[in-house]
């Protein structure tokens, strides 16, 4: 019986493993732009000349909206910045906290900040 049990959860186990290994990443929105030049935080932060430039942005989600998921903070070894998603509507779930994204979307200025207004993203 014991036996029997083991090779049932070990098939499972296997089944499991197969599924979850072979999916890639989620896209929401568009996607992500490949065609775009992918940049740091620090750049965006640091050059007055990137707002209005669409880009990509790699790092790990850090911070989530709460309760719609249409915003979250990104940060990367360089830096951290606000991106919005709510213009792309796009609507992350509470699971992908903590996840590592590329986001493709143009930077902007709010309040004298840089943001970046989302068009795209994956998660890995």
């Amino acid at each position: 019986m014991y036996k029997k049990i083991s090779i049932i959860a070990a098939v499972w186990l296997m089944l499991w493993l197969s599924l979850t290994a072979c999916s890639g990443p989620s896209e929401y929105g568009t996607g992500v732009d490949a065609g775009l030049p992918e940049v740091r935080v620090q750049d965006v932060l640091a050059d007055n000349s990137i707002p209005g430039t669409r880009v990509n942005l790699q790092g790990e989600i850090i911070t989530l909206c709460p309760s719609r998921g249409c915003w979250l903070f990104l940060r990367d070894s360089s830096g951290m910045i606000h991106v919005d998603l709510s213009q792309a509507e796009i609507y992350l779930p509470s699971r992908t906290m903590g996840r590592t994204i590329m986001v493709s979307g143009t930077v902007d200025l709010e309040e004298g900040r840089p943001v970046m207004k989302a068009e795209g993203l994956e998660v890995y």
